[in-house]
């Protein structure tokens, strides 16, 4: 149930307070119970001193609970009607304070309101009425002009100029704005255009998350957002945005370009639009993935507009922080890198599974690589603890090269698993990766792991890589102190013997001995395999100073018979019912295609025989 808040007695407790601080009590003259939300929320950030007091002097808030009570895609900001995902998160925006719970139950929540897309529209089109002061997709507050239609009547009674979509849309009772202009969430005004002069933002309907907001769903397996309806991502973690995703599938996000070369408007790109099929995490944001689905997802290519905009088929970390724990990744594109995740801030990966996805590259740069079928790392921070990274692959299809500057238009795909490019991309960074499994996936350059970066920064401990096909396991460069790993072909890399790892070549590769893969997003290891009891336990302990147990992926204990095993699957451990397992992989034999409707991805085919 939705909690209401008495503005009136706020205002005059406010007063009361004020007056004891011994300051000027004016600033609230004038203000009743039709204290507006977008005063309530500068009121909120700016006093939190007082508002400490009027909280029995506890500096948090507390959490208020959302119930979702209906599926369909409603954007007016309110309960009046029923609560949608849409209205909970734009009613979310108005309290930055509070933390907001929003609670689904099971079943399918269909994102289907498409708005404004983000591209910034260099021509003016139409004549202008002119607003001011409207807080741009970019968060920053900036002029913007407005066309308005002769017929339509400008109002602003219900629109908020919030920190994303325009204000002074048409909110009468016709309802022409479908909803209300709130912080971040889009609606489309089909009598008016917006864009006139330069940098004016028009938006689609993805979710916008600029405050502190929870998603609680009933279990993965009942509890889905598909964005299929959409044509866009699921979700955009803005600047001084956390959002935490809890029991929750989303599914069939779709970033793309529409635009061809020329026409009467010229479009420009907002950096790294296209990135992130399902969840966008921008500069400051923070994400938070627990027990959760993330699957057919796309990050396209117009194969017009910059290929560097189009990163990460799932997700796309663009400077921001995230942590995946006890989650699936599956089964989703990138038609340039990262098919299932781009990073380029800070990432923890935590007995977790990135299973069956795939960077379809259709554009390279000369003489560089591209790829990353599972993940594409490219600075800041990467850590992977007791996860399986599988069944991904990195290809050319389709390429077209990008400002070729050599005859030969050399264009490498790799990384089947993950491509860490300290190099060319971000720069410094550093790659960690403890006690996981990163078997079966396919590239013809690094077909487990394609390393360009520095030495020091790339360590790699207790893992599998192993099987992988098309091209050696490993390939670049690693750091001296990966160790105690078993590698099927180190690639003279990562040597036989050395720091403990057991290495092969590409004659005499090594066999880790894993079962079928499980629909949990694991390989269990076979009785007799290198793997068990090879490991280093400092190494796990290391990782793991937070727990009280240590446990692998699937939340057994770690340690049996003295040394921890190599990989993410401790062999003998299934004397302790299992914790924190991620949802079960339904169909976990066949690789689903990924929501290509619009005619530019390419489905997913059965590559793997499993």
């Amino acid at each position: 149930m939705l909690e209401r808040i008495d503005f009136g007695a706020r205002v005059a407790e406010f007063d009361r307070i004020v007056s004891s601080f011994g300051a000027n009590n004016g600033m609230m003259n004038g203000l009743d119970n039709s204290f507006t939300d977008e005063g309530f929320s500068e009121f909120v950030n700016n006093n939190s001193i007082i508002l400490n007091e009027m909280n029995n002097g506890e500096m948090a808030l507390e959490p208020i609970t959302l119930v979702v009570d209906v599926f369909e895609d409603q954007n007016d900001g309110n309960a009046s009607n029923g609560l949608s995902l849409r209205d909970a998160i734009i009613i979310a925006h108005r309290d930055p304070a509070r933390q907001y719970i929003i609670q689904l139950a099971a079943g399918t929540y269909n994102l289907t309101i498409e708005g404004r897309e983000d591209f910034r529209f260099q021509e003016q089109v139409g004549s202008p009425a002119e607003t001011e002061g409207v807080e741009g997709d970019d968060g920053q507050e900036e002029e913007q002009e407005e066309t308005v239609d002769e017929n339509q009547e400008e109002t602003v009674d219900e629109g908020e100029n919030g920190g994303g979509d325009s204000g002074g849309e048409n909110q009468d009772d016709t309802d022409n704005g479908n909803g209300d202009n709130g912080n971040g969430e889009e609606e489309a005004a089909p009598d008016s255009v917006l864009g006139l002069f330069d940098n004016t933002v028009l938006r689609t309907g993805d979710l916008d998350i600029n405050t502190r907001v929870t998603i609680v769903g009933e279990d993965p397996s009942n509890t889905i957002i598909d964005a299929s309806a959409l044509g866009d991502r699921i979700f955009d973690v803005k600047d001084g945005g956390l959002l935490t995703i809890e029991n929750v599938t989303l599914q069939n996000g779709l970033t793309q370009g529409t635009f061809a070369e020329g026409g009467p408007v010229e479009q420009s790109l907002e950096p790294d639009s296209f990135s992130g099929g399902a969840i966008r995490i921008l500069q400051n944001g923070l994400l938070i993935v627990n027990n959760s689905v993330i699957k057919n997802n796309l990050s396209g290519w117009d194969g017009v507009t910059s290929p560097a905009n189009v990163n990460g088929g799932a997700i796309a970390n663009l400077l921001g922080t995230v942590q995946i724990n006890n989650s699936i990744i599956r089964n989703n594109q990138s038609e340039v890198n990262g098919g299932g995740i781009f990073n380029n801030g800070a990432m923890t990966i935590n007995n977790s599974a990135i299973i069956g996805n795939e960077a379809n590259v259709r554009t390279f740069y000369v003489d560089q690589v591209e790829g990353g079928g599972g993940i594409w790392h490219s600075g800041g921070s990467l850590t992977i603890l007791n996860t399986t990274i599988a069944q991904n692959r990195a290809l050319l299809a389709g390429f077209k090269a990008v400002n070729p500057t050599n005859p030969n238009n050399d264009a490498f795909a790799g990384g089947g698993a993950i491509l860490i490019d300290l190099v060319n991309e971000g720069g410094p960074g550093e790659v960690i990766i403890v006690n996981s499994t990163i078997v079966d996936n396919d590239a013809e350059l690094g077909s487990g792991i394609l390393s360009n970066g520095d030495l020091e920064g790339i360590l790699i401990r207790n893992s599998i890589v192993a099987r992988n096909t098309g091209s050696p396991d490993i390939e670049g460069f690693f750091g001296v102190n990966s160790s105690s790993n078993l590698v099927g072909n180190g690639n003279g890399l990562i040597v036989n013997g050395v720091n403990g790892n057991i290495a092969g070549g590409i004659n005499n590769p090594v066999d880790p001995l894993l079962g079928t893969f499980d629909g949990a997003g694991f390989y269990p290891l076979l009785e007799g395999s290198p793997a068990i009891n090879t490991g280093n336990n400092t190494f796990i302990e290391q990782v793991s100073i937070f727990e009280e147990v240590l446990r692998d992926q699937r939340g057994l204990t770690r340690i049996v018979n003295g040394n921890v095993d190599i990989g993410s699957f401790e062999f003998g451990a299934d004397n302790v019912e299992p914790e924190n397992i991620a949802p079960p992989l339904e169909n976990a034999n066949t690789i689903v295609p990924v929501n290509t409707n619009n005619g530019i991805g390419q489905a997913f085919f059965s590559f793997f025989n499993f």
